[in-house]
C-alpha cells in the first residue's frame, strides 16, 4: 500500500518478499479495521454502515417488542459492533460520520415509534439518547486517561503533559499544518481530555473516570474540533470578553 493524500501516479515498483511477490492493494484490513491507502476511513465507514443497516432491518422484525427492551438489545448487541474502535476511524469527514449518525436516528424512531413527522433534532431527546459523536468523544478521553495513567505503557510517547495548580492534568496541544494531522489521537485527543473539568481529569480510577463522564455529558457533548474553538478551553464563562 502507498499512503498519499494525491492520487500517485506512475508505476509501482515490483516488491519480493522470500521470493513471493507482494501485491499491491489500496485497502488492508488490520484488527478488523479497514485502512485505506488515503487514510480518509471511507471504506471502514462504509463497511460499519451497511452491518449497521442489515442489524437494524433485523430490529424490525422484532418490533412488536416493549421499547425498553428492544432498547437493550439495540445498545448490548448492536451499538458495540458499530462502535468497534471509533477512537480510530471517527476522525473520518462529516459526510461520512453523518452517514452512521443518520442510522442512530433511525433506529431511535423503529424503538420508539417515533412519527416521521417528528423532526430529527427532537428524535434522540424524546428517547434520552446521545449520538454517536458523544460516544467518539468519550471513547478518547478514556483513551486519554489510560493514557495518562500509563495503562500497560499504551501510547503514552505520543503525549507530553503539563501539570499546574490552576489547570490541573493537561496534554500539550501539537499544532498542524494539515488536516489529517488534526484528525488524528495525538490532537483529538488533548481537545477532548483539556476541555474536561479539572475534577473529572483527576480521578484516580477508570471507574470513578467514567462514572464523572456521565455526569459531564453536556461537556462532553459541547466539545468542537473545529478549527478556532480548540483553544477556547481555558475560557471562564463568569467573565465578559470583549
Amino acid at each position: 500500500m502507498v499512503l498519499t493524500r494525491n492520487p500517485y501516479i506512475g508505476p509501482l515498483n515490483v516488491i519480493s518478499y522470500g521470493g513471493h511477490i507482494v501485491k499491491h492493494s489500496h485497502v488492508v484490513k488490520s484488527l478488523g479495521i479497514l485502512i485505506d491507502n488515503h487514510l480518509n476511513w471511507k471504506s471502514q465507514v462504509e463497511t460499519v454502515a451497511k452491518c449497521f443497516s442489515t442489524k437494524i432491518k433485523m430490529l424490525k422484525k422484532i418490533y412488536y417488542l416493549p421499547p425498553k427492551m428492544l432498547e437493550e438489545i439495540y445498545f448490548k448487541t448492536i451499538i458495540p459492533s458499530v462502535t468497534y474502535c471509533i477512537g480510530v476511524w471517527g476522525s473520518c469527514s462529516k459526510t461520512l460520520f453523518n452517514s452512521i449518525e443518520r442510522l442512530h436516528l433511525k433506529s431511535a424512531r423503529i424503538i420508539y415509534r417515533v412519527s416521521p413527522k417528528i423532526n430529527d433534532n427532537y428524535v434522540l431527546k424524546l428517547a434520552k439518547w446521545q449520538n454517536i459523536q458523544y460516544i467518539y468523544k468519550r471513547r478518547l478521553a478514556v483513551e486519554m486517561f489510560k493514557t495518562l495513567n500509563n495503562d500497560q505503557g499504551r501510547l503514552s510517547d505520543l503525549f507530553h503533559l503539563s501539570i499546574t495548580s490552576r489547570k490541573g492534568k493537561i496534554f500539550q496541544l501539537n499544532r498542524y499544518q494539515y488536516e489529517i494531522g488534526r484528525n488524528s489521537l495525538r490532537f483529538r485527543g488533548p481537545v477532548v481530555w483539556n476541555r474536561l473539568p479539572k475534577d473529572t481529569r483527576e480521578c484516580k480510577s477508570l471507574q470513578s473516570f467514567k462514572f464523572q463522564l456521565k455526569r459531564e455529558k453536556k461537556c462532553v457533548d459541547d466539545i468542537s474540533f473545529e478549527k478556532g474553538t480548540v483553544t477556547l478551553n481555558n475560557k471562564n464563562p463568569d467573565f465578559i470578553y470583549f
